[in-house]
């Protein structure tokens, strides 16, 4: 696979995570606490920094880092923010990993467009 086409294909991918994260609140119910602003907040900045990446892959490196962290911080917040249901906290944890995943499949493929 091109390494372009790669990085387009992890970038609407992410992309779709990152709709899931801001609607996810509102389909599993836990709207108005601090959870479901912190998965719509980390969703719209993950979306915003994946339209970027997918805009202009061979910039993508420093974008993904940054989802990489936004991943991260997804996975880890689910355990501070006193989230009673698991099936929430599992929510938040693959969907974290999915944007660790994904990012750093941008992030290696944006890397071998600058050295190619």
């Amino acid at each position: 696979m091109p390494r372009r086409e790669q990085a387009k294909i992890a970038g609407g991918l992410m992309i779709a995570v990152s709709v899931w994260l801001i609607i996810s609140p509102l389909v599993l119910g836990f709207t108005g606490t601090p959870a479901a602003a912190n998965t719509m907040l980390v969703g719209i900045i993950v979306g915003v920094l994946a339209l970027l990446m997918t805009s202009s892959p061979e910039l993508a490196t420093w974008l993904g880092t940054a989802n990489i962290v936004l991943g991260a911080w997804i996975v880890i917040i689910s355990f501070f923010l006193g989230l009673a249901n698991n099936i929430i906290i599992g929510n938040n944890i693959i969907s974290g990993l999915i944007i660790i995943i994904l990012a750093e499949w941008i992030s290696s493929a944006s890397a071998k467009l600058r050295i190619t």
